[in-house]
Order: C-alpha cells, then sequence, then structure tokens
C-alpha cells in the first residue's frame, strides 16, 4: 500500500529516443491489477495502490522499436549526396574507358559505397547489454577465445556445448583474440553490459560491410545498372543491414552468406570457361556450408538450391550451343 510517483520516462531503441509525460505517459500505462493512476500538474503519474500485489504495464510506441519509413529518409538523403562526388568520376569514366573497364569501375564505385556504409553504421553501436540468443553467441566466443573451450559454462570445467552455431561464434572470438578485447579471464560482463561492451559489438560491422557489398555486386551482375544497384544497397543497407549492427545475432551473418552463395552461383551460370565454372562452384560451396554452419536450418534448403543451379547451368548450356 502507499502512492507511487510515476515520469517522466525515456524510451530508447532501434527507432530512437521518445520521452513519455504527461498525457502520453498516462495513455501508456494500463493497469494490471491493484492501482489506480491520476495525472498531476507536472506531468508525472501518481499511483496509488488499491491491493496486496499491484502491478502496472507500460506501452512501448511502435517507433521505437521499428522505425518508420519517413524516419530513414533524412539518412538515406545524406548517403545520396555523398555519392555525388562518385557520379561526377563515373560521369568522366564513361566518356574514357572501355566497357570491360567500365563494368570494373563500377564494381569500384559499389564496394566503395558499401563500405562507408560500413563506417556510417559504427553510430550505431550502442550501450544497450548483450541480450538473449546473442549473449549465448558471446559466452562461447569468450570462452572460445579465452580459455580454448566451445561452451557456455562461467567457470570450469568448460563442458562442450552445441547450443549455437560456430560460424558467428568463432568469428567473434578470432575478432577478440587478434585485438584483444575482453581476453581476460573475468571480462566477460565488460563484453556483455560494460565498459568494452561496443568495442565486442563492432565485429557486426565486418558482417554489415560483407553482407552489403554481396547484395550490390549481385544487383550489379543482374541489372548492369550503377543506378539500380545503387538504391538496392542504400535501401537494403537502411532497412536491414545498419538496424541489426547492434546486435550480437546471427540474421545479419546469414543474410551476408546468402548474398555471396547468389553472387559466386550466378557466376557459375554464366562462367565461359571451366577452371572460372569450377571455382564458382567450389566457392559456392563453402559458403552453403558456411551458411548451414551459421544457422543450421539452411542446411535442409542446399539439395533445393543445388537442384536450381544444375538446371540454370543446363539451360545456359542450352543457350550456348544455339
Amino acid at each position: 500500500e502507499g502512492d507511487i510517483l510515476l515520469g517522466p520516462i525515456t524510451l530508447s531503441g532501434p527507432g530512437g529516443e521518445q520521452r513519455l509525460s504527461g498525457q502520453q505517459l498516462l495513455s501508456a500505462w494500463q493497469d494490471v491489477g491493484g492501482l489506480e493512476a491520476s495525472l498531476l500538474a507536472d506531468g508525472r503519474l501518481l499511483l496509488r495502490s488499491l491491493g496486496q500485489d499491484p502491478r502496472f504495464l507500460l506501452t512501448v510506441p511502435t517507433g521505437i522499436q521499428h522505425p518508420g519509413l519517413s524516419a530513414l529518409w533524412p539518412g538515406l538523403s545524406a548517403l545520396a549526396l555523398l555519392t555525388l562526388p562518385l557520379w561526377g568520376l563515373l560521369s568522366l569514366w564513361r566518356r574514357l574507358a572501355p566497357d570491360r573497364g567500365r563494368q570494373q569501375t563500377h564494381a569500384t564505385l559499389v564496394i566503395g559505397l558499401c563500405l562507408l556504409l560500413s563506417v556510417l553504421a559504427d553510430s550505431r553501436i550502442s550501450e544497450r547489454p548483450v541480450a538473449g540468443d546473442g549473449a549465448q553467441n558471446l559466452r562461447i566466443a569468450h570462452n572460445v577465445a579465452v580459455h580454448g573451450a566451445y561452451s557456455l559454462d562461467s567457470e570450469p570445467p568448460f563442458r562442450p556445448t552445441s547450443v549455437r552455431e560456430p560460424v558467428p561464434v568463432l568469428t567473434t572470438a578470432a575478432y577478440l583474440s587478434l585485438l584483444d578485447i575482453g581476453t581476460g579471464a573475468r571480462d566477460f560482463p565488460r563484453l556483455r553490459s560494460g565498459d568494452l561492451l561496443q568495442d565486442g559489438k563492432r565485429i557486426q560491422l565486418f558482417w554489415h560491410a560483407l553482407g552489403l557489398i554481396a547484395f550490390g555486386l549481385l544487383s550489379l551482375m543482374l541489372t548492369g545498372s550503377l543506378l539500380l544497384t545503387t538504391a538496392v544497397v542504400l535501401f537494403s543497407d537502411a532497412l536491414f543491414f545498419t538496424p541489426r549492427v547492434d546486435l550480437h545475432y546471427t540474421e545479419l551473418h546469414a543474410a551476408a552468406l546468402m548474398g555471396w552463395i547468389a553472387v559466386f552461383g550466378l557466376a557459375a551460370v554464366r562462367a565461359s570457361g571451366k577452371g572460372r565454372r569450377v571455382l564458382a562452384l567450389l566457392a559456392t560451396g563453402a559458403a552453403l556450408a558456411a551458411l548451414s554452419l551459421t544457422k543450421s536450418l539452411y542446411f535442409y534448403g542446399i539439395p533445393v538450391f543445388a537442384g536450381g543451379l544444375a538446371l540454370a547451368m543446363y539451360w545456359q548450356a542450352r543457350r550456348e550451343r544455339i
């Protein structure tokens, strides 16, 4: 029993930050049982207990968790302006370079744009603690880097586990070891929610760049248009890749690998020589294996993809003979 003063409350998430007070706070407040709320002149809520187990909920605004498209336009406009110098170089090259050189220049410009976006994505890495599956990935990676054990245990004996797929874990472990981040035996809390949190999350920028480059090159291979490819890269970044750099989840890894599977598979279909085709198929197989070790569910899709790839290569061979 008694009174509780609530507010103002600041909520933050991928969609930004919002401060709730006054009528907004009252609208977000939901009585679960045993509380009565009244709005004070200073914008706070006075909660009066009416029972033995008072509880309440707050409705989180939709824009906090998922930014609307309108919130993306300022960033997209700024990124578009950053590409104007690249367009000037491209216009000059069109007058000077042969077709093959032009394609290589397009690819270079796309890769440069992807790397630039990855640098800008660093600003989205927050101080939000790592939680859920991401915390498990980080715990195992820390144990691999520090104790050489693929384990979820926090203390010896470090029993092996198969609860998380190895590719995201091992790349994070390699990153921590190479840069000597959080490699002390008691550094895991610092990586999860302490002073090393943001440094530990920056491994996601590697997967961000890898995925964007794959989608950019795939679009360039399919359309041959730098304009369309730039749009694909910008929208892929704004709607999928950058919102996920702040998490230790594996969706970013899987998307990057699927993009490279598509790139290598298309290269195998279009390869003009036997050696290039074999190399592209080997790369496709390696990327498929890595995807299966990133999200095991995709293992069952390999026969379907392989059958589709074989059929595409067959039809391409028939077209070349005609």
